[in-house]
């Protein structure tokens, strides 16, 4: 079989805490004379972690069973970003071509205060407080879920490397836990010039960049075109999130988002376990107050783990792209598909370009380097553009597969 020509790239955009790293393997025999076989590829915050998954590869497990393990090790090396007290989506390309979302994310519980969202202008909420925004964890059963249906290790092999580094180095009830069920839906598919781009489904962020991308795809890119928008509600910022993108030898791919919502989540862990417990429902304020939430209900995410296959055959080309940072993620993810797929730039340059994004005061938020040229002329179309200063926190990857 011929070499698979890979580009595995993980950037940071403004002055994260991330780690940038590329990760990809080969099996060929110490001492061969063969070229390298390479296995797939794996892209992750912490090279640690994205290790794991490409030793997962290695050993001949799935894209499936590469993204658990990579997971798994996540919160132990980022335990602020995520982990098995929060929730995540899954995009799942497969060996039949076929691409299903499987969410996972968090859901309002049995016991309910009926007036949590009175609380919303009250954030911070004082740590005695913040155990009423947490919501049911899914990303455990996610796991379980896709293992079951994907996976070609044995399930304690995805949990091994894990516990070996770590040996180096509520409101919520029982009936919630054994109640929870993972959702699997068809993947939403929007034709994007030589790609078809697949994404989740409401209420997960994919819907908005594919509405953007068409939106600009019906205009040549230049400073002529002022859609008008307004942001009528406020928007939730927060840094506590991670994306892990995999493909595989076989070419299946996945692309999977967790959250625990804001750094440490709720800053509540369990005692006998260690799981840090999310903050979830805090996204329900972004609703209004005057929405009324259901057992079971899951809260609206900016999480955008996306795959795009090229509709030609020859080559044929796999993007698997997603992100971290809230709702930065939108604007970052979106960018970095325009840059690369219409304005020409290579992987690395297209993520790591500087990004623009809306705040909730329906200003542009503008970071580092942009274009000066381009944010004057947004200023005579009466733009209003942001004076803060705004750490841009959120993080890009992306794994490019051709033939």
């Amino acid at each position: 079989m011929s070499p698979l020509k890979m580009l595995i790239i993980l950037l940071v955009q403004g002055s994260a805490l991330g780690v940038n790293l590329t990760c990809s393997r080969s099996d060929v025999t110490s001492g061969s004379d063969q070229p390298p076989h390479y296995i797939g590829a794996v892209a992750a915050d912490s090279a640690t972690c994205s290790e794991i998954g490409c030793n997962i590869l290695a050993k001949g497990g799935s894209a499936v069973d590469a993204a658990i393990a990579t997971l798994l090790c996540t919160p132990l090396v980022h335990p602020q970003s995520m982990g098995l007290g929060g929730g995540s989506v899954f995009t799942v390309l497969d060996k039949d071509d076929r691409v299903k979302v499987f969410n996972a994310k968090e859901t309002v519980p049995r016991i309910l205060d009926k007036d949590l969202l009175k609380y919303c202008d009250k954030k911070p909420s004082p740590i005695q407080e913040a155990a009423r925004w947490i919501g049911v964890p899914g990303e455990l059963r996610a796991y379980e879920r896709l293992h079951d249906q994907y996976g070609k290790l044995q399930w304690k092999e995805l949990f091994e490397p894990v516990i070996s580094l770590a040996e180096e180095g509520g409101k919520l009830m029982l009936e919630d836990l054994r109640g929870y069920r993972v959702e699997k839906s068809e993947a939403w598919m929007v034709p994007f010039g030589e790609y078809e781009m697949f994404f989740p489904p409401p209420p997960a962020g994919g819907a908005l960049v594919s509405f953007i991308l068409n939106v600009m795809e019906g205009k040549e890119i230049n400073l002529h075109h002022d859609p008008l928008f307004y942001n009528q509600s406020s928007s939730l910022n927060h840094p506590g999130t991670s994306h892990v993108s995999v493909i595989a030898q076989d070419g299946t791919a996945v692309s999977v988002t967790s959250s625990i919502n804001e750094p440490f989540g709720s800053m509540i862990y369990s005692p006998k376990t260690g799981i840090i417990l999310n903050n979830q429902l805090q996204d329900f304020c972004h609703n209004g107050k005057e929405q009324k939430l259901s057992p079971g209900e899951r809260p609206p995410s900016s999480m955008t783990p996306a795959i795009l296959k090229s509709k030609s055959k020859t080559p044929k080309k796999i993007l698997v792209i997603g992100g971290s940072g809230g709702t930065k993620i939108t604007p970052a993810v979106t960018l970095s598909l325009i840059n690369h797929l219409w304005l020409g730039m290579n992987l690395e340059k297209a993520i790591s370009a500087p990004v623009l994004w809306l705040g909730s005061n329906n200003s542009l938020n503008v970071e580092e380097g942009f274009n000066l040229t381009v944010i004057e002329e947004l200023k005579t179309l009466n733009h209003s553009i942001s004076d803060e200063e705004i750490t841009f926190y959120n993080t890009v990857n992306a794994i490019l597969k051709e033939g």
